[in-house]
């Protein structure tokens, strides 16, 4: 196989069969998909002719029976042919663009980081009644161990947050609490306070005197001047350049040997699109997976393994 350079060259050699296999299963499941439809039309409108036409008495129930068997039969074909197409689709596409992007990296589709990150993290500060999750990944980049997945938690009446959290081992040597929190979620103002939330040490604002990075970030410290040696002039400017090139809200904390970040995001990161195969699906596939690597690179957390610098 050529070295491969480009997107294309990607998509062509090394997810072409799959994309190939995958594509002709999808449109397998749709027709089951409509199979289930159609049936459960024909069922109801017999039920409804039989109903309303009083004419007809002792009418046979086997065209009953045979679309209800079809319905639930349908029904159970499709759910099936949709989860294993879902299953093989991040076996098939998500996994080997993270091999490909950096191999040796855990991927479990099926599993979420623990709930005891979340919480050390402080990020979203409000208690949740549930917490969910998929796409799980966790290894080693840059010597850098991490973890991150999809997390989605839930108070009483409505959504806490939904997105990216990510988690890394750094420094035993940073021992205080810095929260880096955005401005449009704020979390520790007077209506944060006043809600239920999870405890979290007492903390002083930090000025960094950068007008462009405090317009996206609120900082609190449990440790002002560790908070200053954390966010240097360069990793503030990293950070500002980093949210514009994702334009999202971006928050991050450093926690007694942690680094914590979470991107809020509205849609699921990566699941199937209806075409498998979907070229632009698939470049923001990468671009996800990229995205929690780049914590590691543009926090340099790679230098924070023995100490500050």
């Amino acid at each position: 196989m050529e070295e491969i350079k480009t997107f294309d060259q990607f998509y062509e050699q090394v997810l072409g069969s799959a994309v190939k296999n995958l594509r002709f299963r999808s449109f397998a499941t749709r027709n089951w998909r409509r199979v289930l439809y159609f049936s459960f039309i024909f069922l109801l409108g017999y039920l409804l002719v039989t109903y309303f036409d009083r004419s007809k008495e002792g009418v046979s129930p086997l065209p009953f029976i045979l679309l209800l068997i079809l319905a639930i039969g349908g029904f159970g074909i499709y759910s099936h042919t949709a989860e294993r197409l879902q299953h093989d689709f991040k076996e098939e596409i998500i996994k080997k663009i993270l091999d490909f992007i950096q191999p040796g990296i855990t991927y479990e589709p099926h599993k979420f980081i623990s709930s005891k990150y979340y919480k050390a993290s402080s990020l979203r500060r409000a208690k949740y009644v549930e917490i969910n999750g998929d796409d799980f990944f966790e290894g080693t980049y840059k010597n850098v161990v991490f973890k991150c997945s999809e997390l989605q938690t839930y108070g009483k009446e409505k959504s806490i947050f939904s997105g990216l959290f990510f988690a890394a081992k750094i420094s035993p040597y940073i021992t205080g609490g810095t929260y880096i929190w955005s401005k449009k979620h704020p979390q520790h103002d007077a209506v944060v306070r006043s809600k239920r939330v999870f405890p979290m040490p007492g903390v002083t604002e930090v000025f960094l005197g950068n007008v462009e990075f405090s317009n996206l970030y609120d900082i609190y410290s449990t440790y002002p001047t560790e908070a200053i040696e954390l966010l240097s002039t360069y990793r503030q400017q990293q950070l500002i350049n980093f949210a514009k090139i994702i334009n999202a809200e971006i928050s991050f904390s450093f926690v007694a040997g942690h680094c914590y970040a979470m991107v809020p995001a509205e849609k699921p990161l990566f699941e199937s699109a209806k075409d498998p195969g979907d070229k632009e699906a698939i470049k923001e596939y990468f671009k996800n997976i990229l995205l929690f690597l780049s914590f590691i690179d543009k926090l340099e957390l790679d230098k924070m393994q023995v100490g500050l610098k």
